[in-house]
């Protein structure tokens, strides 16, 4: 994953092994991506994969995302899946 800070591209720390399927920015500083395994990452200076409630399964999959803030963020998956 590539950054462009306004003056040259950095690659982020970590990214270089996983593949990505759809990101998207909530902020200056805050981006969301879904990798193609369906684990969905945070980026705000440092990787978090994301983790979710029971109720939303073992291990969900997700294959797409969209936020307009860091607490407004929606995905969708398998079998009908979405979450807020």
């Amino acid at each position: 994953m590539l950054h462009f800070d306004g003056r040259a591209w950095t690659v982020l720390p970590g990214s270089e092994t996983v593949v990505f399927r759809n990101g998207w920015s909530t902020s200056d500083v805050e981006t969301w991506f879904i990798a193609t395994s369906g684990e969905v990452f945070r980026w705000d200076g440092a990787w978090r994969s994301m983790s979710f409630p029971t109720e939303v399964g073992e291990s969900p999959w997700f294959s797409a995302g969209w936020g307009m803030s860091p607490a407004n963020v929606w995905l969708v998956g398998s079998d009908g899946l979405v979450v807020h």
